[in-house]
């Protein structure tokens, strides 16, 4: 991944990374979902900012040993929609209060103050006496403490994100959108984390389809706040090397209502939902306005794939 460095202050560096495309069009990416109508046209946005990674699952997957130990609100197992939205609530806090711990160190924390709720939901004590009296959490980003046993199964759960998939349209849609488009990434995780997810997202030999990289340790802020997009927007309109796009040119594609859309729909930057179902993690309480008013996104698909498609038919 040789780049540019594009320096906005003494504390920001953005990696631009080389295209594969050389026309000039952009696109920021996220995440998507299908449309029903569509038109890609010359005054359509050139820009996109994306998220491709299945995150829903990884994270649900990796809850499975924790979530075995303690019994659901009322069912003896754990439906995917309360376990995510019990992990959402316990994230969400802590990425609003914690802005710049690094995505590794903030999985683990979370992890902890989930067990935390659940013993006592329970009714145990909110830390298990059984295990050392110790509390800090090292992750293989973090420059805390080396973790204890009582950690530990926080840490595995933050290392879990190294084998977080994307879905199976994502990388083929990249690079056909990347024909059309400069992709860029603002992902709510840290660099070395995402490093693993590049690796996923590129084909063996060629070139990455993205020109901008940022993360939420780029950025010192995780979406929803308006910084992470704040800071790409302006990254990429003070940039040559992504042809100083104004924001009227930049789309915002993903997933997640909550955390892409509503900033996105904040700073009137258009975008595109991508309703994969069934999706928990991202929704809003406008959730219901959104899919059928088209009040938070502008144009809408099932899958990234579809999306890729669209914009190939309205080529020619």
């Amino acid at each position: 991944m040789s780049s540019d460095q594009i320096r906005l202050d003494h504390k920001l560096e953005l990696e631009c990374l080389p295209s594969n495309s050389p026309n000039s069009k952009f696109s920021c990416s996220t995440s998507t979902a299908p449309s029903s109508s569509v038109s890609f046209n010359h005054n359509s946005p050139r820009r996109i900012l994306i998220t491709q990674q299945d995150w829903e699952t990884g994270i649900h997957t990796a809850l499975q040993p924790l979530l075995s130990k303690y019994p659901a609100s009322g069912s003896p197992e754990w439906s995917r929609k309360d376990a995510l939205t019990a992990f959402a609530s316990v994230e969400r806090d802590l990425q609003a209060q914690n802005p710049e711990m690094l995505y590794s160190e903030l999985l683990a924390r979370a992890h902890q103050l989930l067990e935390q709720r659940l013993r006592v939901a329970a009714g145990l004590p909110a830390d298990d006496p059984t295990a050392r009296a110790h509390t800090s959490i090292s992750t293989p980003n973090s420059d805390a403490p080396t973790s204890t046993s009582e950690s530990e199964p926080h840490v595995v759960f933050a290392d879990s994100i190294k084998t977080w998939a994307p879905f199976p349209d994502t990388v083929d849609a990249l690079y056909t959108l990347a024909r059309h488009f400069k992709l860029a990434v603002l992902s709510n995780v840290d660099r070395v984390a995402f490093a693993h997810t590049h690796d996923k997202l590129s084909r063996p030999g060629v070139d990455s389809p993205f020109t901008l990289v940022l993360t939420a340790q780029d950025t010192s802020a995780y979406k929803p706040s308006l910084i992470p997009l704040t800071t790409a927007l302006s990254a990429i309109a003070s940039s040559p090397a992504l042809r100083c796009a104004p924001r009227q040119e930049v789309l915002v594609v993903a997933q997640s209502l909550y955390h892409d859309h509503t900033p996105a729909k904040a700073l009137g930057t258009r975008s595109v939902w991508i309703e994969r179902e069934p999706s928990f993690m991202g929704a809003v309480a406008e959730d219901a306005v959104g899919r059928t008013s088209g009040v938070l996104w502008t144009w809408r698909f099932s899958t990234l794939g579809e999306m890729a498609e669209a914009v190939e038919r309205e080529s020619g």
